[in-house]
């Protein structure tokens, strides 16, 4: 005797009488779970579907510009056992309503405010690998402003030669709620005169000739 399932289901055995367990992949019969049959027999189980298990990754490419920096991210996502009707993208508040999905995949879109989180809800419940494209604009904080002296606090003295100028951009943290496994990859771009400073923390450097790439997106 034997029982076959799909992955999708998790199935215990709640009582056998007149069973014998077998280990089912030394048995001629096909299934998950077997069993020798010495008499008649009565076999209870129990099936539950199984919830969807999520591995993410995040690959996303930073281009300092004039004024803003430009981020262009993927979401790859590898969905087993369950169909999944919807995710759910955590973003720093104060940066998520400039997070932009791009997506077929995606047939609503909404966000929360207060907590920064995006829940995109599929056109059909998907399994397996995914990707979903972003997109995110962050505006400078301009690092070279100063009390004058005299003038009262508060008051900003500005570099006027562009070449001296200096911008401070915190890049902002993404999540995937319910995920088993979560790992991201930043790439930070520049022009030939732009000079770029890091503090990060948790970070391992990647080895450039090894940078992953954004399906539709070319480094500038």
């Amino acid at each position: 005797v034997a029982v076959s399932f799909d992955e999708s289901f998790r199935v215990e055995t709640a009582a056998t009488d007149g069973l014998e367990a077998r280990d089912a992949r030394g048995t001629p019969v096909v299934g998950q779970l077997a069993w020798f049959r010495l008499s008649d027999y009565s076999l209870e189980l129990r099936a539950a579907r199984r919830p969807p298990e999520v591995d993410a990754e995040i690959t996303a490419y930073a281009l300092p510009l004039q004024s803003t920096l430009e981020i262009e991210g993927q979401i790859d996502l590898k969905i087993r056992y369950t169909p999944l009707a919807q995710v759910v993208v955590s973003a720093p508040v104060e940066t998520a309503e400039n997070l932009r999905f791009d997506s077929p995949l995606i047939a609503e879109k909404s966000l929360d405010a207060d907590s920064g989180e995006w829940t995109l809800t599929f056109h059909d419940e998907l399994i397996g690998e995914q990707r979903l494209h972003f997109h995110l604009s962050l505006p400078y904080r301009d690092a070279n402003a100063d009390s004058v002296e005299g003038e009262g606090e508060g008051v900003e003295e500005k570099a006027d030669d562009p070449a001296k100028r200096r911008f401070d951009v915190e890049v902002p943290v993404l999540t995937v709620a319910g995920t088993k496994r979560l790992r991201g990859q930043w790439l930070i771009e520049a022009n030939t005169d732009t000079e770029l400073k890091f503090e990060s923390g948790g970070l391992d450097p990647v080895d450039l000739l090894r940078a992953p790439s954004i399906e539709g997106y070319s480094p500038r």
